[in-house]
C-alpha cells in the first residue's frame, strides 16, 4: 500500500477543516460538475476494476485497493457530493423546512454508530445467503447493490428498533 495516498485523506480533511468556508463555497458553486463527475465515475470505477484484473493482472485484493490514485480522486469527488447533501440539510434545519425529514435524520444519526456495530450480524446472514454463488461469477456485480441495501437495511432496522424500545422504556 502506498502510504501517501492514505495520508492524503487526512491531509485533505485537515485542509478542508482549516479552510471550511472556502471549501463550502467552492463545492456549492461547482456541485453540478461534481455530481456529473460522480455519475461518470460509476462506470469508470467498474471499468477500472476490470482493467486492474484483466489488463494489469492484479490480484482481487489489489484490484479493490482503495488507495489507488484514481480511486482517491473519485472518493474526493463523492465526498464533495456528500458534503453538499450536508450543506442542504443544514439549510433545511436553519430555515425549519421539511420537519419530517429533519426528524428522520435526527433519529438516523442516533443509530449511525449502531449500524457499524451490528453490520456483522447482517454480513454473517448475507454470507450464508451467497455461499452457493461460485467465486468469480459475473453476476455478483448485480447482487452487490442489493447486498449493500440488505446490510444497511437490516442493521438499521435492528438499531431503529433498539433505540425506539430504549426511548419508550426511559419515558
Amino acid at each position: 500500500m502506498f502510504v501517501l495516498t492514505y495520508e492524503g485523506y487526512f491531509i485533505a480533511g485537515a485542509l478542508a477543516g482549516i479552510h471550511y468556508s472556502d471549501v463550502e463555497k467552492w463545492i456549492v458553486s461547482h456541485i453540478k460538475q461534481l455530481f456529473i463527475a460522480t455519475l461518470i465515475g460509476i462506470p469508470t470505477m467498474v471499468l477500472y476494476y476490470f482493467y486492474n484484473i484483466y489488463i494489469l493482472k492484479l490480484s482481487y485484493n489489489k484490484a479493490y485497493e482503495v488507495h489507488q490514485p484514481l480511486i482517491v480522486v473519485y472518493a474526493l469527488i463523492v465526498i464533495s457530493n456528500i458534503f453538499y447533501v450536508g450543506y442542504l440539510y443544514d439549510r433545511f434545519v436553519k430555515n425549519n423546512k421539511h420537519p419530517k425529514l429533519i426528524a428522520f435524520v435526527s433519529k438516523a444519526q442516533k443509530i449511525a454508530f449502531g449500524l457499524y456495530l451490528t453490520q456483522t450480524i447482517a454480513l454473517s446472514i448475507l454470507r450464508m445467503m451467497i455461499i452457493p454463488i461460485p467465486n468469480g461469477s459475473w453476476y455478483i456485480w448485480l447482487i452487490w447493490p442489493l447486498a449493500t441495501i440488505f446490510v444497511i437495511g437490516f442493521s438499521g432496522a435492528l438499531c431503529w428498533i433498539y433505540t425506539t424500545h430504549q426511548s419508550h422504556t426511559m419515558s
